[in-house]
């Protein structure tokens, strides 16, 4: 009987320890998500809020609705004139991004 105490089951130790250690697990996992999380929010926030897709799962997200200027442009390539969309926050603070077709048909005005 030694490292127990007296009047406990040793059945009851251990179902409090497998618990304690599932409970740090459950808050290291916590720690882990919300630590990788966020730019993935952000992400669908931004393409939810470009295409209009999910409305309301986007209400849900908590990323805030920025505003932005877009403008439309063309980059000169080898191949010829390129168009771009450029998004810009009306703020100015912000990164910038600048969407250019890819593997649609309907490039920048893909919907």
């Amino acid at each position: 009987m030694t490292g127990m105490r007296a009047g406990q089951p040793q059945g009851s130790r251990t179902r409090r320890v497998w618990i304690r250690r599932a409970l740090l697990a459950l808050v290291v996992v916590g720690l882990v998500i919300a630590w990788i999380a966020p730019p993935y929010v952000r992400s669908a926030a931004l393409l939810m809020d470009m295409t209009g897709a999910a409305p309301a799962v986007r209400r849900w997200l908590p990323i805030a609705v920025a505003n932005v200027e877009s403008r439309d442009m063309s980059v000169p390539t080898r191949a010829g004139d390129m168009p771009v969309r450029v998004y810009r926050s009306a703020t100015g603070r912000g990164p910038t991004i600048v969407i250019f077709p890819g593997v649609h048909g309907g490039g920048v005005d893909e919907p």
